[in-house]
């Protein structure tokens, strides 16, 4: 009997050994056909049978991992190693799920586990290579790749990694063609038109970026990331409407994109909509607290609201998470130097970009003038930059660079170069900024927006500030006004109402023509362009609509002619103008003007006041609220008809 029922117990075991074998095979069949319902079913009917293997528990830990089960995968993941503490994949499974929770240290560790177990494991490599990257060790990350790629070069992800890590060494013509092989490899993998469109970005041709993006798109729709780079995209473009909508169903397919929540923030500032882009801004921060663009975006948009406290401690903030980040010290000075902290404002002043924008060159870097003490018998040279205003409001400083040096060259825009000569003598030369000169001929070198650090550093210095420093071409300035004068002896105004560019800051300090004059048609003056660029249709809009008539000087090229400009304004009694180049000559003329500035104005017109320290005979009209010039125009109509008076 015994013996029997042994023999039966035998064939028992060996059949249900059978079974499960068979069941096993059922179900890495299922697995691999991509039925992972059915798979997962048959997979814990064989673990719920007793059966231990390495490859059904990493089986299984891999469906949760891609059904959003992140804990149960990892619990998984322990028990095959638990049974083969030698299984390479395991541990590399392990290690993704630690990447996606962002624990990188125990991605490395558990990955690097698996690549000591099997060093031919492509799928280990690469991904130690993406791990590696993130924790900002390329050399390390590039080597990993590179094996990924030596043991399986059809392995797509690996290149796709290579691209991302030749990025970031900026090399984005080997990262394009590394890229390009992962979608050879991977025709159908979204994240791969993604990248690629960002190093055509990253390479300035944003026409293919955009075709790339739009094709991760049509691959994924559901991918937030791809709209977020197609927001991006049409934001540098221009074209704000499509960028804002691009970036909202960014974050309608994911509300934790806060990279969407970054780029929303900046659309809409562009657009003027600056509740809406605090809100945004805010969220990004929320999202990501360490992420010093979004601190710095957010002061950004509090300085556009007046809200300048507000706007200095956020950006402080981003300073505090990256200390070399130069824009966010730039964009401190402008808050510092508004609300008249001079001292700390010039010196985070210097963290500007160079003039032409091409580079990310800190102007300092070429400020030797701290090396001179203030003795006579230097050579100092004066380089131009920023815009033309600047360059005008800085060089009243210039006098008091002469009374110290034995010679001052200064370098600025050609087109100032006949007024600034007319206006400086003495040991100042001017030349412009396109012409050659020996750097060795100078004791010291200083960038003109530098002058202010050692001449303006606090309120009580502005009483150097002349009351007028450049010379018009008074003949020229006769001959306007005979062009002017006709059979009127009325006052003569000059107007100029807008300043060229997309930009929110270039638009929202312009104002419509018919609207200034709407409020002027009362004044007893006649009124003469001081606008460059095409304004005809401006003027003709000023006469149907408020009867006001406008005199244009057709022979005065007013952008490239800047001395004949300034002989014009010097024509003039008096100047209305919104804060572009016309307000810097009219101020450093001595020319009466009325400045109309929007709510949050540039830093040399100050805070509230009617006046500003750099431009005696200017008055200031400030919007109440951002986009209102309601009261601002109001308010000049009065002051205006409170001046009338006739010329006999």
């Amino acid at each position: 009997m015994t013996g029997f029922g042994n023999s039966k117990k035998k064939d028992s075991k060996r059949a249900a050994r059978c079974n499960r074998n068979e069941l096993v095979e059922q179900a890495l069949s299922t697995h691999r056909s991509g039925n992972v319902q059915a798979a997962e079913q048959l997979y814990r009917k064989i673990i719920e049978g007793g059966h231990k293997s390495a490859t059904i528990f990493t089986n299984m830990g891999v469906i949760c991992k891609e059904t959003r089960r992140p804990e149960e995968a990892v619990y998984y993941y322990r028990l095959a190693i638990s049974v083969d503490p030698e299984y390479s994949d395991a541990y590399a499974n392990l290690g993704s799920i630690y990447h996606e929770q962002g624990k990188t240290n125990e991605a490395i560790k558990y990955t690097r586990r698996a690549i000591e177990i099997n060093p031919e494991n492509a799928v280990a490599q690469g991904n130690m290579g993406a791990y590696l990257k993130k924790a900002n060790k390329l050399d390390e990350a590039l080597t990993a790749t590179q094996k990924s790629i030596s043991i399986n070069p059809g392995y797509g992800p690996a290149h796709l990694n290579l691209g991302l890590i030749l990025m970031e060494a900026n090399q984005p013509d080997k990262a394009k063609a590394a890229v390009e092989e992962a979608i050879r490899l991977m025709p159908s993998h979204c994240l791969s038109h993604l990248t690629l469109a960002t190093i055509y970005k990253q390479l300035g041709q944003t026409e293919l970026a955009l075709r790339y993006t739009l094709k991760a798109i049509e691959l994924d729709p559901s991918c937030s990331d791809a709209y977020s780079n197609l927001g991006i995209l049409w934001h540098m473009m221009g074209r704000l409407k499509e960028a804002y909508d691009a970036t909202s169903k960014a974050i309608s397919l994911s509300k934790t994109n806060q990279m969407a929540f970054r780029s929303l923030g900046a659309i809409c500032r562009d657009l003027g909509r600056l509740d809406e882009a605090l809100i945004a801004a805010s969220k990004a921060v929320e999202l990501a607290p360490d992420d010093p663009i979004a601190h710095m975006n957010l002061g950004t948009i509090y300085g556009e609201l007046c809200m300048h406290e507000e706007a200095e401690l956020n950006t402080m903030r981003s300073i505090a998470i990256k200390p070399d980040n130069d824009s966010a010290r730039f964009c401190l000075s402008l808050y510092q130097l508004i609300r008249n902290n001079y001292k700390e404002g010039w010196k985070n002043f210097g963290y500007r970009s160079s003039k032409n924008g091409k580079d990310n060159t800190r102007i300092d870097t070429f400020n030797r003038l701290d090396e001179w003490n203030g003795e006579k018998g230097n050579r100092v040279l004066i380089t131009a930059e920023q815009g033309i205003g600047d360059q005008i409001l800085f060089a009243s400083m210039l006098s008091e660079m002469e009374r110290s040096c034995s010679h001052v060259t200064v370098q600025v825009d050609r087109r100032l170069v006949p007024l600034f000569k007319r206006s400086f003598r003495g040991c100042i030369e001017i030349l412009s900024e396109d012409d050659q000169v020996d750097h060795s001929d100078f004791s010291a070198q200083i960038a003109m927006g530098d002058l202010g650090k050692h001449f303006r550093q606090h309120s009580r210095t502005f009483t150097n500030q002349p009351e007028s420093y450049l010379i018009p071409d008074k003949q020229r300035g006769v001959a306007f006004q005979d062009l002017m004068q006709g059979s009127s002896r009325r006052r003569k105004i000059g107007l100029s109402w807008k300043s060229y560019g997309q930009k929110y800051y270039n638009r929202k300090k312009c104002i419509p023509l018919s609207q200034i004059a709407s409020h002027i048609a009362e004044v007893d003056a006649d009124f003469v362009s001081l606008q460059y660029g095409d304004c005809a249709m401006d003027i003709a809009a000023a006469f149907k609509i408020c009867n006001v008539s406008i005199t244009e000087i057709a022979s005065l090229n007013t952008m490239n002619d800047i001395d004949g400009l300034a002989s014009l304004i010097s024509a003039c009694d008096a100047v209305i103008t919104i804060s572009n180049i016309t307000a810097h000559l009219a101020g450093a003329l001595g020319v009466e003007t009325h400045l109309l500035v929007p709510a949050s104005p540039h830093f040399y017109w100050g805070l509230g006041k009617s006046s500003t320290v750099w431009y005696q005979s200017v008055t200031i009209y400030r919007q109440t609220s951002d986009g209102d010039w309601s009261m601002a125009l109001q308010e000049l109509a009065t002051n205006l008809r409170s001046k009338r008076q006739k010329y006999s």
